[in-house]
């Protein structure tokens, strides 16, 4: 008896050892799979998790490539998931200690089989939430590694451009002028630039973009564009804006803003 007890605990325990066997108690963190998604009843939200022994299955591949990702292997795909209560933009970071691992997130809304993709970024990355869509954001390891330890903060405000439906322009001298709002992180830096197009009329602000100190709350912008020829009119015109923010632990965050907007003289 004494021998084969020996025998078997030598026989275990060279099976621990062996490469890609786990132990028996090891266990997939909570979150593992997309139906498992940690609620996220309010924000701020932040979690410590340890994601070395999460897996990966057909979903995270969909989520992949609704993110319109290469087909690279993923790993340790840890499922969260928000229902905002009023319209808000949300910013997520995989930070601010950096995580022993490279990060890649997908926020998507639908179920599987019929995902679509909010917004896909490394580690850093702001998304605009309307009240009541549920949304589900998916952390993973894009080096196909087996995860680490991961810091996930999600929290309010991220990055919101909105561009005013109805822009001015100067008859005399083909000046317009768009108005807006942003809303982007306290304690960053905003910077916003673009162009604007009318037929055959073109401008962009070049080398004077504009900058807004941002403190969390919806601020007014306004952009003059001097046309390089001719004079833009009254009618509508196209608008191109993007803005980044600056600066976080792990780099900047943006939004490009695409809209219509008609000129008034």
């Amino acid at each position: 008896m004494k021998l084969k007890l020996i025998l078997t605990t030598a026989i275990v325990g060279a099976a621990l050892a062996l490469p890609g066997v786990s132990s028996a108690w090891a266990q997939a963190p909570p979150n593992d799979t997309f139906e498992q998604a940690t609620v996220i009843s309010s924000l701020p939200f932040s979690q410590i998790l340890d994601t070395t022994q999460a897996t990966t299955d057909s979903t995270d591949a969909e989520a992949l490539a609704a993110c319109g990702g290469p087909s690279f292997p993923v790993g340790a795909t840890v499922w969260y998931e928000y229902t905002p209560p009023v319209d808000q933009s949300v910013l997520i970071l995989t930070g601010p200690i950096p995580p022993s691992y490279p990060t890649g997130v997908a926020v998507v809304t639908g179920s599987p089989g019929s995902l679509s993709a909010v917004n896909c970024f490394p580690d850093l990355g702001s998304f605009v939430a309307t009240a009541g869509q549920t949304y589900h954001i998916g952390v993973a390891d894009v080096s196909g590694g087996s995860g680490g330890t991961l810091h996930l903060t999600v929290e309010t405000p991220g990055v919101d451009l909105k561009v005013d439906r109805f822009g001015r322009f100067d008859p005399r001298t083909g000046v317009a002028t768009l108005t807006g709002t942003l809303i982007c992180p306290s304690g960053t830096t905003a910077t916003i630039s673009g162009d604007l197009s009318q037929r055959t009329t073109f401008a962009n602000t070049g080398q004077n973009p504009i900058e807004v100190v941002c403190n969390g709350a919806a601020q007014p912008w306004s952009i003059a564009f001097t046309p390089f020829d001719g004079k833009f009119k009254g009618g509508p015109a196209d608008v191109l804006l993007g803005v980044s923010v600056c600066c976080f632990p792990s780099g900047g965050i943006g939004q490009t803003v695409i809209e219509r907007a008609t000129l008034r003289g």
